[in-house]
């Protein structure tokens, strides 16, 4: 709880520097720095509080895996 604390404390202070900077940016940059920092505070603060979170490859060796199985029977 206590990392969870500081997690929060440090986007805090994050904001309060970059806000004045990204008052005169575009709609589009200023949702692209929230909506990553957003992914960011939550995958940081569920790794924080030892919740078992999936590996990306696995979704990726999930996608590709039919993909490379057909190139391979292709060229045997």
């Amino acid at each position: 709880m206590i990392l969870a604390s500081i997690i929060i404390f440090i986007v805090i202070l994050s904001i309060s520097i970059e806000w004045p900077l990204l008052k005169n940016k575009e709609i589009s940059q200023t949702f692209s720095y929230f909506s990553l920092l957003a992914l960011g505070i939550t995958l940081t603060t569920l790794y924080g509080l030892d919740v078992k979170l999936p590996n990306p490859l696995d979704a990726i060796t999930y996608l590709f895996r039919p993909i490379s199985t057909g190139i391979f029977n292709l060229f045997k």
